[in-house]
């Protein structure tokens, strides 16, 4: 028989009377010549002695008196019962390749097959035959190598099955069945079509595609395609970072192997994720503050790294006191540019700068004088002109006999308090002494204008010179 498949018929009703054949079907004579796939009976043809004990190919089996020779192998499929349905295998046959044969059996016998790889019209008993047990359960597949030798071109094959086993291509068997086949020897060597060169953009969140491979390759056997980068094969689908690389491809079968390559382009498109987060800043005593990228910045990310970061304003002054808004622009390492905005809350906590003055010290009864004039102030952000001055106690307090600690307040426009003291020393004109005048007494007269002069001791006992104004505390005219 013929064809790709084995093809299974009903079961016939009664098997065939022993002493029956079973003939093969391949080409005799074949190209005008007589015997050269001996299948007809005056050539010696395969044939086997029809026993319904004894093993056959598959399910079918039907009989004749002679072989029935055609040219592609079907003369027994159309006679009666096809019963050529005990071979499988895959058609055509490349060359170099392993090809499973499947042959079906219910009963254990030998196998002996033969397949013309160089389509002489001979099986060659050496080079083209082989034999393997059938087990009887059915289906067993054994594989076949199609020599690379191969003719490529259409041929036969014939199978056989017994319980003798150690049959040739032709003669007879007692029991069992033969079955030929037209078979296609085919193979060529690889074919390859690369793909035209590859611009994409990055997946989504990665630095990079993954990318399915694919090359149209051609040749029996089927070639086996290879791609590779940099000489090391890789996988389909392949991951490829963000820039561009040349994959190259093979193709190879037992008949050669040819190559080509491609280039990868994946361009990084995707912006930077900005992130920003609002920040407060205090202005030092100079009034200034400063601030980088990093300070706003609020974890921002890209996929295939970040560049550079950059806020729009750094240095702020007392004239940015408040809320001011602020820019981060970051770009990656592709050029992709992303930004946030956000806010600073500029804040001056600085007290202005206090100096008291240094205070002469006065009379009892005096009234407290306003020394806020004489305070030295400066402030980062305010102007002298500007701070605010208290003083306490208050001006115009009636100073009592002491020291007396004034303290003296100072506020710039933001509402900060600097702070400073001074001691004035309060002194009592009229101090209470004993003396001990001498000479004791003292005669005379004395002018309201008169500066009275003496000499005494107090009472520590030390000597101390009087001088005394009468002019001064004088209250009426002498008499």
């Amino acid at each position: 028989g013929s064809g790709l498949q084995p093809v299974t018929f009903n079961s016939i009703e009664s098997l065939p009377t022993p002493g029956f054949l079973d003939f093969g079907d391949a080409p005799d004579p074949l190209a005008a010549t007589s015997g050269e796939y001996p299948t007809l009976l005056a050539n010696d043809g395969g044939r086997h002695e029809v026993d319904v004990l004894g093993p056959i190919l598959g399910a079918a089996l039907d009989t004749e008196t002679n072989g029935l020779p055609n040219g592609d192998a079907t003369g027994d499929d159309i006679n009666g019962a096809n019963d050529e349905d005990g071979v499988g295998f895959p058609n055509p046959l490349a060359v170099g390749s392993v090809v499973p044969v499947d042959v079906t059996s219910t009963v254990a016998g030998i196998v002996n097959y033969f397949i013309d790889y160089n389509a002489d019209g001979v099986f060659d008993a050496d080079l083209e035959s082989a034999t393997f047990t059938h087990p009887g359960t059915g289906v067993a597949s054994v594989p076949v190598t199609i020599p690379l030798a191969a003719a490529r071109t259409t041929t036969f094959a014939r199978f056989r099955i017994s319980s003798q086993g150690g049959l040739a291509a032709i003669g007879s068997a007692t029991d069992g069945e033969i079955e030929d086949y037209q078979v296609e020897i085919v193979g060529s060597s690889p074919t390859l079509t690369c793909p035209g060169d590859m611009v994409v953009a990055n997946d989504p969140g990665i630095c990079g595609s993954v990318l399915s491979l694919n090359a149209v390759a051609t040749g029996l056997p089927t070639p086996d395609v290879v791609f590779t980068i940099g000489g090391f094969p890789v996988p389909s689908p392949h991951r490829f970072n963000v820039g561009t690389v040349t994959v190259g491809v093979s193709a190879t079968n037992v008949l050669g192997s040819t190559s080509c390559s491609f280039t990868v382009t994946v361009n990084d498109t995707e912006i930077p994720s900005a992130t920003c987060q609002s920040v407060m800043v205090e202005l030092n005593e100079f009034g200034s503050a400063i601030i980088t990228a990093a300070s706003v910045d609020a974890g921002s990310s890209d996929n295939c790294g970040i560049a550079s970061m950059v806020v729009s304003t750094t240095a702020f002054t007392c004239a940015d006191v408040g809320i001011q808004e602020v820019t981060l622009t970051v770009v990656d390492t592709s050029g992709n540019v992303g930004s946030c905005t956000t806010t600073v809350s500029v804040v001056d906590n600085n007290p202005p700068s206090v100096t008291a003055p240094a205070l002469v010290s006065v009379a009892t009864g005096t009234l407290l004088a306003d020394y806020t004039g004489e305070v030295i102030a400066s402030d980062n952000c305010t102007s002298s002109e500007a701070l605010v001055f208290t003083q306490s106690p208050s001006p115009g307090t009636v100073l009592q006999s002491g020291d007396l600690l004034i303290e003296f307040s100072v506020m710039d426009a933001g509402g900060n308090v600097g702070m400073a003291t001074a001691t004035l020393s309060v002194t009592d004109l009229f101090p209470d002494y004993n003396y001990d005048v001498q000479p004791d007494p003292l005669d005379g007269f004395i002018d309201a204008r008169d500066l009275l002069e003496w000499y005494s001791r107090i009472e520590d006992g030390s000597p101390t010179e009087i001088l005394f104004d009468f002019s001064r505390y004088w209250q009426s005219s002498p008499e």
